[in-house]
């Protein structure tokens, strides 16, 4: 069970379990931090603390408290004789990335710190097109961090990000459930900025967006994992004077509170002395003391925790879908899909044995889902349903697999569409089967790559490429609304890819051309 499921089930929370710390990196004007968390200590709050390449603040706080959580960045490496960022390539296999820079973390691992307390954090405001290879990193990073003894968070998404979709991706749902496995080991770290001067509680666009993620963690079965808001605040370069800022924090952990319980620390943006972010850690510095005074003196067991979600009084849950003569293969798959994703099941055979199931004996311990209920043989099972007193509920498909898909552009460069889906043509039936595009202004046989519109798995990869049809060319397996559907990109004069392999929106694929049964 994670803190966040813990939580709830606390009637009320006498001190905040939230731990409300400060970005320190190096140099930091970190003056007064000891007693901050003193005071903290005194009212019995949780201490969080966050640094960046140096450890002060750190070893401050795990020094005065024995269970103080913190979080340590390692921001620039030496490699080769030049400095690297801790972004990884994502050209380039994730697992690979990550044993090269978990080596470099690992071996800058200050000694000062006790891993079996302080998560390494890695890496910083990562492409939000990126969710799958992002999630697979995390996955190789943290099997590395756990066999060595130690916690990981990650990835530090930037404010605003990611889509929900990112979050849904096969690579960062692995990771999801890889921190479900090891709650007190692993953990996902976010960052939330308003970007202006108001914290705007309760409008999730920014600050608060970690809701979007605790709903992908429920609509997929998988426990929501502990949050840090590694980077919490307004802007990069500036905040607001004390008196305005306390306030607003106080009423975002209260909303944290109750809408995501599973956030365990937040650190402010930041004690960092730097020319990059100007003087906001003169103006943090001054929140020390009257944010300290504002925990110690909020009732926060008037914040009531939502009480445990009680369990269904009925014992099985019944999917009727339409008879046969009402229903295509498409809505048999999408409604057997659904019931899978959420309840784990499979389905009876037909909307007749549904029926038998319900009224031979199960009424008083059914829960029935009708599906189209517009539909005839639903609308005449509804009937009995309403004269027998058979609980049930309604529900409608979602769409196709292409509702709502968003396509990352083919080319970095400027194109156009040169023939259209279903033109007429001379051969086959006629019409044609795809689009065809080419770049703006483009000279012939010149080398521009073609991007993966949407993360997949590659099912086909044709290098050599037939004079006739579509040439050299891929197929990519993708999901969607949570149903399949393939993209092919074809006529092109080199492809990168190989049949089985992984790729995520924006990867290079192939090279533009006209191989195949095309004529420039």
């Amino acid at each position: 069970m994670t803190p966040a499921r813990k939580m709830a089930t606390e009637e009320l929370m006498t001190t905040l379990k939230i731990g409300v710390g400060f970005h320190c990196g190096e140099p930091a004007d970190a003056s007064g931090i000891s007693e901050y968390y003193k005071s903290l200590i005194a009212g019995g709050h949780t201490i969080f603390a966050k640094a960046a390449n140096g450890t002060s603040s750190l070893v401050d706080a795990m020094e005065l408290d024995p269970n103080a959580i913190g979080i340590w960045r390692k921001i620039t490496f030496e490699w080769e004789g030049k400095e690297i960022d801790d972004v990884p390539n994502y050209n380039d296999d994730p697992e690979r990335q990550a044993s090269f820079y978990m080596e470099q973390i690992f071996t800058a691992w200050p000694p000062e710190l006790d891993k079996n307390r302080i998560y390494i954090e890695t890496p910083n405001e990562v492409d939000k097109d990126q969710g799958d290879w992002i999630g697979r990193y995390l996955v190789a990073c943290a099997r590395l961090a756990l066999a060595a003894g130690h916690k990981f968070c990650g990835p530090g998404w930037a404010t605003g990000t990611p889509e929900e979709d990112a979050w849904e991706t096969e690579g960062f749902l692995e990771y999801l459930s890889l921190c479900e496995d090891h709650p007190n080991s692993l953990a996902v770290s976010i960052h939330e900025y308003s970007l202006d001067m108001e914290l705007h509680t309760g409008n999730t666009n920014l600050v608060g967006r970690v809701v979007h993620l605790n709903e992908v963690c429920d609509r997929n079965g998988i426990e929501r994992p502990t949050v840090f808001i590694s980077e919490f605040g307004w802007h990069s370069t500036e905040a607001p004077a004390a008196d305005q800022a306390v306030p607003q924090i106080i009423e975002q952990m209260q909303w944290y509170l109750e809408h995501a319980p599973n956030v365990r620390g937040v650190a402010i943006w930041a004690l960092d002395k730097s020319s990059e972010w100007g003087d906001i850690h003169q103006t943090v510095n001054g929140y020390m003391e009257p944010l300290a005074s504002a925990i110690n003196a909020t009732d926060w067991s008037e914040q009531k925790v939502p009480p445990p979600v009680e369990p269904p009084d009925y014992t099985s849950v019944i999917m009727l879908w339409p008879q046969k003569r009402d229903i295509t293969f498409a809505m048999y798959i999408e409604i057997c899909t659904a019931a899978w994703n959420e309840y784990g099941r499979t389905m009876t055979a037909s909307h007749d044995n549904a029926m038998v199931m319900v009224l031979d004996g199960g009424s008083k311990t059914s829960h029935v889902i009708v599906w189209e209920p517009q539909l005839p043989s639903q609308k005449a099972a509804i009937a009995i349903f309403e004269k027998e007193g058979i609980r049930y509920e309604v529900r409608s498909l979602a769409g196709s697999a292409v509702d709502g898909l968003k396509l990352v552009h083919l080319f970095k460069y400027r194109y156009r569409l040169t023939s259209p889906f279903n033109a007429p043509r001379d051969y086959g039936n006629k019409l044609h089967e795809g689009a065809d595009y080419d770049i703006i202004g483009g000279q012939v046989d010149n080398v521009v790559h073609v991007r993966c519109p949407f993360s997949g798995v590659v099912t086909d990869a044709d290098h050599i490429g037939a004079e006739y049809a579509y040439g050299k060319y891929i197929e990519i397996q993708c999901f969607h609304n949570g149903l399949p559907f393939s993209l092919m990109l074809a006529h092109m004069d080199d492809v990168y890819v190989k049949e089985g392999q992984r790729v995520t929106r924006g990867d290079s694929v192939g090279e533009i051309g006209d191989t195949g049964n095309s004529w420039g």
